[in-house]
């Protein structure tokens, strides 16, 4: 979650400069308006990419873990910290794939 407060200020602020440079794309003639409607789009297009997938990330991290372990049984309190069971059931999993490499 944290990571998504970082991501999310710098994502909005190349959205607003995707948007002044379609804003000046649209004053300019030929070639320049061509590109600089190009490179307009692919900033705005990469910017709602990016907090889409910030979204998916913050809510995906609830329910799985680091390795792709279920640890979270779906409430609606969030993501709560795991208990011990779990925890050593965790750490046996991680143990195991380090002894397979």
């Amino acid at each position: 979650m944290t990571k998504m407060l970082f991501v999310l200020p710098v994502v909005l602020i190349t959205l607003a400069a995707g948007y002044w440079v379609l804003t000046l794309a649209k004053k300019e003639k030929d070639a320049l308006k061509t590109i600089g409607n190009i490179i307009g789009y692919l900033i705005v297009g990469i910017s709602l990419i990016a907090i889409l997938h910030s979204a998916y990330y913050a809510v995906s991290s609830c329910r799985y873990g680091r390795y792709g372990i279920k640890k979270w049984s779906g409430s609606r309190s969030g993501c709560p910290e795991m208990d011990k069971k779990s925890m050593e059931s965790m750490h046996k999993k991680m143990m195991e794939k380090k002894a397979v490499k």
